[in-house]
């Protein structure tokens, strides 16, 4: 008869076959002495049956980075599946856990009660956790504890704006952060007083890369003044000078940033991602001329608008805690004044009245470039782009209209610069200013003169020019959403 046995009857009954399978050495230990008392036989048989369950067991535990494990149930909403989770990961990772409950009524208050359990399973380390959800979004709070005296050494906090995406954390980031807390699971001599703690020395290399975010949605408002400005323009008897034209109004702008891999993964596809812009100007008017010099519209104010639109493709490259972007956009721009005009010349407009200033309608090509300059919560962002211009508008009235400069070369640039603050991990707001400037080369000829030239065919007189500059410069105030 077995005279000494740590396990009650119960917990034999209860024990699962793989627990039975993964008996600890300490029980095994114990058994010797009694079958002592056995015939030959029983110890002979006694000893096979040992030998056969024992030896899948040691391979399991001294298996390297498969340690015996114990995750305790989770504490906080949604506790049991996070919990699972959990198990699952670490499963899948080849990890020998010990089911939670295998300890018994034993309350595990104490190191000692901890390091108890673990000496009669043979565990290496516990893990629990504490999941809470706020304004903020999902936390689980894990902390590990090693099996040899029952001390705390270490754990990890995930964070995600959304139940979905703390699963992801999990998956991605539990098995490193158990492997660093795991490294200080061994007994170690008390360091001297003046010695510098763990949290002093610690470097930033250490610490986890924070999650791409999936999302991003920007509103803001502003003020806009644009600035249409001829270069070289002739002025000559009977030939219509090119004119110019400035003036600010009130913009909305909204934009948004969605990367899909993001949602899943850390990797360089979670950096891949559709961009978009919006802008509108809010109730512009241009001041029409009442000068008997100016062949302008008479007097009041005219109906004036900006749109622009762009959409594309934009990869960052993390750098640290700052971002290098790169994009490639397809968008368009209208400036137009409601003037009732398309004519360039009051002579050719036929009782119509001459248009005041050509309107122009962008269809570009953007390629761009920008970098976000972080500093704690504050942020610098820089934006530079070259815009390749497809058309700047050939209907009546537009520019590259036959009536206007059907000849013109238009090119694009565009810079911008922003500051701003993160409030919180979702929440920022920025102040910023950029610069938009289309430049023309009008290509003008003799023949837009209108006048008998050897040589030249007479035809609608056009304005003519060496060049124009259409500016524009904004200042906007805006708020950003994060989604993390």
């Amino acid at each position: 008869m077995i005279t000494h046995c740590p396990v009650s009857p119960a917990f034999r009954q209860n024990a699962s076959p793989a627990f039975r399978q993964n008996v600890s050495p300490a029980l095994r230990q114990n058994v010797p002495t009694a079958l002592r008392h056995r015939s030959l036989f029983q110890l002979l048989f006694g000893v096979l049956l040992l030998v056969l369950m024992v030896a899948p067991a040691r391979a399991a535990v001294t298996e390297e980075g498969a340690p015996n494990m114990m995750v305790r149930p989770f504490d906080g909403p949604k506790g049991k599946v996070l919990n699972d989770r959990v198990v699952k990961v670490l499963e899948e990772q080849g990890a020998d856990l010990v089911p939670a409950g295998f300890e018994g009524p034993t309350a595990l208050e104490t190191d000692a009660d901890y390091a108890a359990v673990a000496a009669r399973l043979n565990i290496q380390a516990f893990i629990q956790g504490t999941a809470t959800n706020d304004n903020s979004g999902w936390t689980l709070k894990l902390s590990v504890r090693q099996g040899s005296d029952g001390k705390e050494v270490g754990g990890g906090e995930f964070k995600a704006s959304w139940f979905p995406g703390l699963l992801t954390k999990i998956d991605e980031e539990l098995i490193p952060t158990l492997e660093k807390a795991l490294k200080g699971a061994q007994p170690t001599a008390e360091p001297p007083p003046d010695a510098p703690k763990p949290e002093d020395t610690q470097t930033t290399t250490e610490d986890e890369k924070p999650r791409p975010k999936p999302l991003e949605l920007d509103a803001g408002g502003g003020f806009t003044f644009r600035s249409f400005t001829a270069n070289n323009p002739v002025n000559l008897p009977g030939v219509l000078q090119t004119r110019d034209q400035s003036g600010g109004m009130a913009i909305v702008r909204i934009g948004a940033a969605l990367y899909p891999a993001a949602l899943f993964t850390k990797d360089f596809i979670a950096n891949i991602g559709l961009v978009g812009d919006f802008e509108r100007s809010l109730g512009g008017k241009t001041q029409a001329g009442d000068s008997p010099n100016d062949n302008l519209p008479q007097g009041g104010d005219l109906d004036t608008a900006l749109t622009s639109y762009d959409v594309g493709l934009r990869v960052r490259l993390p750098i640290a805690e700052h971002e290098l972007g790169f994009s490639a956009l397809y968008g368009a721009q209208q400036f137009e004044i409601d003037d009732g005009g398309t004519e360039s010349d009051p002579n050719n407009a036929d009782g119509t009245k001459a248009k005041l200033v050509p309107n122009v309608d962008y269809q570009y090509l953007r390629l761009g470039a920008d970098f976000t300059y972080q500093v704690k919560s504050y942020f610098v962002n820089g934006d530079i782009g070259l815009r390749v211009i497809n058309s700047a508008g050939s209907d009546p009235g537009q520019i590259q209209n036959d009536r206007w400069f059907p000849r013109a070369d238009v090119g694009g640039v565009d810079f911008g610069l922003t500051a701003g603050y993160a409030v919180s991990e979702r929440f920022t707001i920025a102040l910023g200013m950029d610069f938009r400037n289309y430049f023309y080369t009008m290509n003008s000829k003799l023949e837009d003169f209108a006048v008998d030239a050897p040589g030249v065919t007479p035809g609608l007189r056009r304005p003519v020019a060496g060049g124009a500059n259409d500016m524009y410069f904004s200042g906007v105030i805006s708020a950003r959403y994060s989604l993390r």
